[in-house]
């Protein structure tokens, strides 16, 4: 074959991998997880919790929430946002652990 139609088909298999790419990263959604189960679940994996904000203690570069629901779980954001004790929110992020309580690192917040 020639170099012209080997790079051709490699550009169009390169398209078509983005677009099925684009639309399998659309569908996915992380379950929502009860924050009585948190322990079950591996440090580092996404997890959405959905609660309402009894603290928010805030720095210069990080603020930490505490979200609760059953139970309560520090929430760190690295982010300025305007959020009010009270107010409920959804939280997207990774567990993480540190003194060896779970965390949960902030990516996405939603005001509910």
């Amino acid at each position: 074959m020639e170099d012209s139609t080997l790079l051709k088909i490699s550009l169009a298999c390169s398209i078509i991998g983005i677009i099925v790419l684009f639309f399998i990263s659309s569908r996915i959604e992380i379950n929502e997880i009860d924050l009585s189960n948190l322990n079950n679940v591996e440090i580092g994996n996404d997890v959405k919790i959905i609660g309402k904000i009894v603290k928010i203690k805030q720095f210069e570069k990080l603020t930490i929430i505490d979200l609760k629901k059953e139970c309560t779980v520090p929430i760190l954001l690295f982010d300025n946002i305007s959020l009010d004790v009270g107010q409920e929110i959804q939280v997207n992020g990774k567990l993480d652990e540190y003194k060896g309580k779970k965390e949960i690192i902030a990516e996405k917040i939603l005001k509910i």
